[in-house]
């Protein structure tokens, strides 16, 4: 549906920066494109985001758990803006970062798509589509233990390394939303692991500043 697309003048020139003549990180899949940004974190730093998160109250219903991490922390405000500088956007483009954990055996998140697939979501009214997405590991997984990220349509499963961003466009470059770019967190097959990782969405338009039109973005 039209109404679900993202700003074309926008997403054009992200699309531009990807397959530009030095596009962001190295190739992982060609065809979404999918791309890895290595050493965006060090291990101090994953310490530091572990340790300033918010973590949503509960998590009896929800295989994983999220919170939020201050942006005025450090880290944070650097990996925004090395982050922005990498994919061509301005800063003001980017959600709030948002950490997400696993650490149960069983812990998983389903196929999903990060695009807003409700043409009536007042999210595409007040925040735009969601243009791109990065995924930024602060842990490392073993072989063996589960948690990697799949992509099932392309026939792609990444394993988590500490540092590296995972980079992908959920629109094409006209806009429209892309069904390739649906994902999942493959499910631990252990106890005594934690997998993290933090999200780092990009809107087609700049977000608003006040909290109470940013307080709704996280509900689901």
């Amino acid at each position: 549906r039209s109404e679900l697309w993202a700003r074309p003048e926008v997403a054009a020139k992200f699309w531009a920066r990807l397959q530009g003549p030095s596009p962001p990180g190295r190739c992982t899949h060609e065809g979404l494109p999918l791309r890895a940004l290595d050493g965006l974190a060090t291990s101090a730093d994953a310490v530091a985001l572990l340790a300033a998160a918010a973590l949503d109250a509960g998590r009896e219903a929800s295989r994983r758990q999220a919170g939020d991490l201050p942006g005025g922390h450090a880290v944070v405000r650097r990996i925004r803006q090395q982050f922005a500088d990498a994919v061509g956007v301005s800063e003001p483009f980017l959600e709030p970062l948002r950490l997400v954990q696993y650490s149960k055996k069983h812990d998983a998140f389903e196929r999903h798509v990060d695009w807003t697939v409700d043409a009536h979501d007042s999210q595409l009214t007040l925040l735009g589509q969601r243009i791109a997405t990065g995924l930024l590991y602060l842990t490392d997984l073993p072989a063996g233990v589960g948690g990697a990220t799949s992509f099932h349509r392309l026939g792609i499963s990444i394993r988590p390394t500490l540092g590296t961003c995972l980079l992908w466009p959920n629109v094409n470059a006209n806009g429209r939303p892309l069904e390739d770019s649906e994902h999942e967190a493959e499910p631990l097959l252990v106890d005594g692991i934690m997998k993290a990782a933090v999200n780092i969405w990009v809107r087609d338009r700049p977000l608003p500043t006040d909290a109470r039109t940013l307080r709704g973005l996280y509900l689901s």
